[in-house]
This record gives structure tokens, sequence and C-alpha cells, in this order.
């Protein structure tokens, strides 16, 4: 599989927890035409920390206002453990750089985001062009 250009491999161990790299994702309504590049960010559980359901939806709800006021349009991630037990609500966020995406993710606290670029998932920690590769989209994404 080639790599994309936008995105430098790191190797394992990333400075996550591994359960990262098992995540698998739902898109409830999918953009007409799929981007070739977007980054997946949450605002769900805040530094790694769970939080309760009304205070994710807050986040939620602020991360979606935050890139209505930017003028970034977005559409709804679920990021989710393989057996759905887990999951938490995002944004896919067409955007021109990195840089943009771990911004924002780390204005919600976040420890992570994802980077999808030529139909390979990457974690991404920062906007340092380094990351870790998870899988290829299609396999991550479901139904």
């Amino acid at each position: 599989m080639a790599v994309p250009s936008s995105i430098v491999p790191s190797p394992r161990p990333a400075p996550v927890p591994e359960v990262y790299f098992e995540t698998i994702f739902v898109v409830p309504l999918p953009p007409p035409v799929w981007p070739l590049t977007f980054a997946i960010v949450t605002a769900h559980n805040p530094h790694g920390a769970t939080v309760p359901e009304q205070a994710n939806n807050q986040y939620d709800r602020a991360l979606r206002e935050y890139l209505e006021a930017e003028g970034i349009s977005s559409f709804a991630v679920v990021g989710a453990s393989r057996d759905l037990t887990h999951h938490e609500g995002g944004r896919g966020i067409v955007l021109e750089n990195l840089q943009t995406a771990a911004h924002i993710s780390a204005r919600f606290e976040q420890k992570a985001f994802y980077w999808v670029d030529g139909g390979v998932v990457f974690l991404c920690i920062d906007g340092s062009g380094r990351g870790w590769e998870v899988g290829p989209w299609s396999q991550r994404l479901r139904p």
C-alpha cells in the first residue's frame, strides 16, 4: 500500500492506548462524494477521561458550533469499538492541512485525532506530519 505523502509513518508504540488502533467508524449520513483527505476529530472525553453522556453531548455540540462559526463544513463520524459497546461522536472535517486538524483537536483537549489520506487511516497526536498507520479506510468504515 502506498503511504500518503502528508504523513510520515511512525513506529509503534504510540503515546496513546493501543485500543485507539482498533477503532472502527460509522458515518450515519455519508457525504455525497467521499473526500480524498479528511480529519476525524471528537470532543468527547477530554484528556482521555470518561465523562457522563450529557457532558459529551455538550462537548459534541460545542465542536459542531465551533466548526460552523469558523465556516468549516463537516459530517458526523462515530468512532467505536469493534463490538460497538463504546462509541464517541465526532466530525469528519475536510481540511487543507494536518496542522488545522491538530489545532481543532487540541482546542477540544483531545489526545489524538485521525487523518484519512488516500484511503489510509492514520492516528496523529499533533500537526508535525508524523502519524501511526491504523489501516485502510475501507476496512474501518462500517455501515
